[in-house]
């Protein structure tokens, strides 16, 4: 059962080969609700959608919620371009 939500903003030049927080943030409240923001990310790199979906698959798997918030248009095109419909990444798109 999730104690409550746990939050993520990841940062504007993140890529997970070079900065682990994200990979340890997860690892740290894998008992929790999450949510990743990525508003202030400038580009998703197919090493952290490979981390948000596999996030999203172990928490949906606990009965945990895992939400991916503050996707730009352009980071929402490339989810959708590469199939990722919303059952397998839960997202919301910034206004």
């Amino acid at each position: 059962m999730a104690v409550g939500w746990k939050d993520f903003a990841v940062p504007e030049e993140f890529t997970p080969a070079e900065d682990g927080s994200l990979v340890a943030f997860l690892a740290e409240n894998g008992t929790s609700s999450v949510r990743v923001n990525v508003g202030t990310l400038r580009r998703v790199d197919t090493m952290l959608v490979e981390l948000l979906l596999c996030g999203a698959a172990s928490w949906t798997a606990r009965g945990l919620k895992f939400q991916v918030t503050g996707v730009s248009e352009a980071h929402e095109e490339v989810f959708v371009h590469l199939g990722i419909r919303a059952d397998l990444l839960e997202r919301s798109v910034a206004a």
